[in-house]
């Protein structure tokens, strides 16, 4: 008689998950084994993930009902489950920017341009977005919407999102819709408040790192992540209409153009914009986020370079570090603090951290070598409302030296291949108001969010500057949303485009020698000099 066989049969078991997120309520059914952050992420529920769910940052913290505090990337669903998922707090997100001196003979803001319908400028940073709905006509703003970017929960940096679209077949698009369907609502928004028809909507411009223009375009980034770091694109794209944004037809999209993996449409907008030096002025712009990118530029060209900073002057791989966020520390010295929004304190944004370093070597807890023995708190738990005490760590610091250090060796080399020297008597006066920017003395324009707001004292200090340089600076806001604005505006801007491209000479840090050399050497905290390498 033939033996009977016995097959085991295994099942997956289904759980309920109930979220619970300002007010609304999210259900859905999830596999046994699910990573709670991979669910909330495919059912859009917004969550802070810096390191991208790797289990390094601390900071997808969520509440299980009847578990307590949990990391979401590292919990496993094994039973139903309710969640309580912490609001992410809105970010103060620079939309501003000076208004450049060569734009003094631009047609006024009344006089009708001839063209019609509206346009929209759109400034896609790692971080946050910033959209500008444009009477083309009138050529003036009519209204802007900023919102963090929705990709930050696939991490805090670039290197996180390619990394995603490298290993999840359609990570691509799923960063791509995110991102997509965030522009659209600001639209839509900014068209019901100016009472302006979506369908009036003609022209779309839109400026962005080189990752985030591959995402948006739907192009896969993962080249810019491999040596030799070659773009599928970095000209300049036009298309017409794009999914997901079906309510605007006909649309005409334009990308700015890049010049390389980690020079982006962000920085070549920025660089149009600015006030170009006269006669032998030379001009430094330093935009620092999660890259450093930088450009020298004098009457002779153009010299571009960017540095891996890291993300840590945006709040992320800092145990106390936030964005610009209310109630984020964004000064800070022997007299006290100040917070965003004067609310309590919950953090410190990118500003507050330098001066928290800076204050750190004045009581002698840190040396310049970056030697912390263990955790110093900088506000103690319950002052203020503050709970938890905010503190740094030994780790805390090594991440601040080497963001620190990847800015100043580029800013250095920069410097070097621009026959420019540190002690040279162009860098001499030391007077403490800005400099007037045609003027024979360099100036140093600091672009972005984080240059707006830090104290360039401090940040000459530790070196992240050259300290010669913080009494030349000039703070310039928002350049790339800028550009994005006015290329839809002005025809001799998209000129100074063109010229930027075709002059502009980039260097790659990652092989140079002297670059490792000064990284290595720039990560102390001390102020730069020639006599520092002697």
């Amino acid at each position: 008689m033939e033996k009977s066989r016995h097959f085991l049969t295994f099942v997956s078991m289904k759980f309920d998950v109930s979220v619970l997120y300002q007010g609304r309520k999210f259900s859905f059914r999830a596999e046994e084994g699910a990573v709670l952050l991979d669910l909330l992420r495919e059912n859009k529920i917004p969550v802070s993930s810096p390191c991208g769910g790797r289990g390094l940052c601390g900071k997808c913290n969520v509440e299980i009902v009847g578990v307590g505090e949990v990391k979401a990337c590292t919990y496993h669903v094994r039973d139903h489950l309710e969640v309580v998922v912490p609001a992410l707090p809105g970010m103060q997100i620079l939309q501003d920017s000076y208004w450049p001196d060569w734009l003094s003979a631009a047609h006024p803001e009344d006089q009708d341009s001839g063209a019609g319908g509206y346009g929209v400028a759109v400034d896609i940073g790692t971080t946050t977005v910033v959209v500008f709905l444009e009477d083309l006509a009138k050529r003036k703003n009519t209204g802007v919407r900023s919102f963090v970017n929705p990709q930050q929960a696939y991490g805090a940096d670039v290197i996180s999102r390619i990394q995603y679209c490298r290993e999840n077949e359609n990570g691509v698009e799923k960063l791509r819709e995110l991102v997509v369907q965030g522009i659209k609502n600001g639209i839509l928004e900014l068209c019901g408040e100016a009472g302006v028809a979506p369908d009036a909507v003609k022209e779309m411009s839109v400026v962005g790192n080189t990752t985030m223009l591959h995402i948006f375009k739907g192009v896969n980034p993962a080249p810019l992540a491999e040596y030799p770091f070659t773009p599928v694109f970095t000209g300049m794209v036009e298309m017409v209409g794009m999914k997901g944004m079906e309510e605007f037809q006909g649309i005409r999209i334009t990308l700015l153009p890049s010049v390389s993996a980690y020079v982006g449409a962000d920085i070549v907008a920025g660089i149009a914009a600015l006030d170009w030096p006269e006669g032998d002025e030379q001009v430094l712009f330093l935009d620092i986020g999660t890259n450093g990118e930088m450009a020298r530029i004098d009457r002779n060209g153009i010299l571009v370079c960017a540095t891996a900073a890291g993300p840590a002057f945006e709040g992320a791989k800092i145990s106390c570090g936030t964005g610009g966020v209310a109630g984020a520390v964004f000064k800070m010295d022997s007299n006290g603090f100040q917070t965003i929004n004067d609310q309590s304190p919950v953090g410190l944004c990118g500003s507050g951290l330098l001066d928290a370093v800076v204050l750190m070597l004045d009581r002698g807890v840190v040396d310049t070598s970056g030697y912390l023995e263990d955790d110093y708190v900088l506000i103690p738990e319950n002052r203020k409302g503050v709970h938890p005490a905010i503190s740094l760590t030994p780790q805390d610091i090594r991440e601040v030296q080497l963001a620190k250090g990847a800015i100043a060796a580029g800013i250095e080399v920069l410097l070097k291949k621009s026959a420019i020297t540190l002690n040279s008597s162009i860098f001499s006066d030391h007077s403490t108001t800005l400099p007037d920017h045609k003027s024979s003395l360099p100036v140093l324009y600091l672009a972005g969010g984080f240059g707006y707001a830090l104290d360039p004292d401090s940040a000459g200090r530790i070196g992240l500057i050259p300290e010669a340089l913080s009494k030349r600076v000039i703070r310039v806001g928002n350049t790339a949303a800028l550009g994005a604005r006015l290329y839809l505006h002005e025809p001799v801007y998209r000129e100074r485009l063109n010229r930027i491209v075709q002059q502009a000479e980039y260097i790659e840090l990652s092989g140079d020698m002297e670059f490792n050399e000064l990284f290595v050497q720039r990560m102390a905290l001390m102020p730069v000099s020639d006599k520092a390498d002697q």
